[in-house]
């Protein structure tokens, strides 16, 4: 029975965003702890450890996987086991993998860690979290999930020379196993704080009050089991928006390599590093903007804007050559937010295009073809520069598939609607 919001506390009304702040500080640890400060391990590691660097980054890619690969049952999980239970159990897989990693004394440890870290990863951070926000906040909805999201970018930044200070003056070892205790610290928010929905902390969301009860029932998942709801994989609104998460990562995986991009022209590692840099500050206001952008405009015409600025960037730096500094770094950080699409634009794109119902059975599938891609993309950008000694085709590339993505998405728009009945 719906809750009648002229009773509710001033407490209870806004409880909502006691939620979310619990989850970004969930996340900041999970994430912008947990996975953001990875790299920095690289080089320590691998040196303790006798190895090169291209082993050590097996790591990331074990991590990868097997988070695509848990999803499709932490999809199914969700709405059937208490969501506190999976993020307490994910929470202490990341946690435990780190107390693991400060144990390495081979490659071995490194892979198994990297696994554990998937397993929680898929478990207890980015899905719960965004079905959390989903029940919690009607309105609003997109600025709270970027908010949260980007907390952990946030977190990153700072940590990653804190985490590297004491790599420097205390060691690798003490590093990760500081790491996986402060993870394990944001146990308490989840039982104390957090909820899968409203009416278990005897409130509604946030907006809740300003809708009717059928478009209630299409927004919130209210309790309804996943085994009651399916989807049908071969639907062309599925299948286009499959493939739109597929298309994408071959526009927006070559961050990574701007270091090169900068040497390809001959401009200095430097610059390269710091347009890196730029691409993550744009990384971060995308977050914030992709969510703030969705509440007032829609997520596709949002998702248009930010991939027409990605579209931009990399028209930008087609015609690098010769042109200063501020011009690379301004490529760089205009390219950013289109990075940002897939941590906040995904849950937005199913919300806005099946509703919020749907999204723990269809975000596990979008998961596995963006890694899928994304596992494609970046290795075969660097094998097109090794042959050619340029990136101008892989930008190319990059440009015919934002246009690609974008058709995919209208397709999906125009599909999708008859799957809300």
């Amino acid at each position: 029975m719906r809750i009648d919001p002229k009773t509710l506390t001033r407490k209870q009304k806004y409880y909502p965003w006691v939620v979310m702040a619990a989850c970004c500080l969930y996340m900041a640890g999970g994430i912008g702890v947990g996975t953001n400060c990875s790299g920095v391990f690289m080089r320590p590691v691998a040196d303790a450890l006798g190895v090169g660097i291209g082993s050590m980054s097996l790591y990331g890619i074990v991590l990868s996987i097997v988070n695509a690969l848990m999803a499709p049952w932490v999809g199914r999980a969700i709405g059937r086991i208490d969501i506190r239970k999976l993020m307490t159990v994910g929470t202490c897989l990341i946690g435990g993998a780190f107390l693991l990693l400060s144990l390495s004394q081979n490659l071995l440890f490194v892979y198994v860690g990297g696994a554990l870290v998937g397993a929680g990863v898929s478990m207890g951070t980015f899905m719960a979290v965004t079905v959390i926000i989903n029940n919690w906040f009607i309105k609003n909805n997109g600025l709270v999930m970027g908010i949260t999201m980007s907390t952990s970018s946030l977190v990153g930044i700072v940590a990653n020379p804190a985490v590297n200070w004491i790599i420097e003056h205390f060691g690798w070892r003490i590093a990760y196993a500081g790491m996986g205790v402060l993870i394990l610290c944001t146990l308490p928010l989840i039982w104390v704080f957090i909820r899968m929905y409203p009416d278990q902390k005897g409130t509604i969301a946030w907006g809740e009050e300003d809708l009717p009860e059928p478009e209630i029932q299409t927004t919130i998942t209210h309790h309804a089991p996943i085994e009651a709801q399916s989807i049908d994989l071969r639907h062309p609104a599925l299948l286009s928006i499959l493939a739109f998460v597929f298309v994408l990562p071959l526009a927006n995986s070559h961050a990574g390599y701007f270091q090169n991009v900068a040497l390809s022209y001959g401009f200095s590692a430097a610059l390269g590093a710091s347009m890196i840099s730029a691409s993550l500050a744009g990384e971060f206001v995308g977050k914030l903007g992709i969510g703030w952008l969705s509440d007032r405009m829609g997520i596709n015409k949002t998702i248009a804007l930010v991939v027409g600025m990605g579209a931009a960037g990399l028209v930008g730096l087609l015609f690098m050559d010769g042109r200063p500094a501020w011009y690379a770094l301004a490529c760089a950080l205009i390219y950013g937010p289109m990075q940002a699409i897939g941590t906040i634009g995904y849950p937005q794109i199913i919300r806005n295009n099946f509703g919020a119902r749907f999204y723990p059975l269809i975000y596990p599938y979008m998961s596995i073809a963006g890694t899928i891609s994304s596992s494609l993309a970046s290795p075969a950008y660097g094998y097109i520069y090794d042959a050619t000694g340029t990136f101008v085709p892989t930008f190319v590339i990059a440009l015919a598939g934002l246009a690609l993505s974008m058709l995919l998405l209208i397709v999906c728009e125009k599909t999708a609607k008859q799957m809300k009945k």
